[in-house]
C-alpha cells in the first residue's frame, strides 16, 4: 500500500476471489478508496461510464465498484 496524505494506494492482482465475476482477463487496474462510493458510481452511471461490475457488498467487507476507462484500463473504487 502506497498513501499520499490521506489517500490510500493499494495495488494488487486480480485472483480467484474475483475471477469469476471477471473472467480470464487481465486489464491494468487501480483501486481507489472513495469516502461515498454510492454517489461515485451514480456519478459515473449517469455520464455513461463503462460500468464492468455493478457496486455491491464484497464478502471481504468492503462496497465497491469498477468501470473501464476509454484505453481500456479498469478503476475500482471502494469504501469500507
Amino acid at each position: 500500500m502506497l498513501e499520499q496524505g490521506s489517500s490510500p494506494f493499494f495495488g494488487d492482482s486480480y485472483n480467484s476471489a474475483i475471477q469469476g465475476r471477471i473472467g480470464n482477463q487481465s486489464p491494468n487496474a487501480l483501486y481507489l478508496q472513495s469516502g461515498d462510493v454510492d454517489a461515485l458510481y451514480h456519478r459515473y452511471q449517469e455520464a455513461g461510464m463503462k460500468i464492468v461490475d455493478p457496486i455491491g457488498d464484497r464478502p471481504w467487507g468492503q462496497r465497491e465498484f469498477t468501470i473501464e476507462d476509454p484505453a481500456g484500463n479498469w478503476l475500482s473504487f471502494w469504501q469500507s
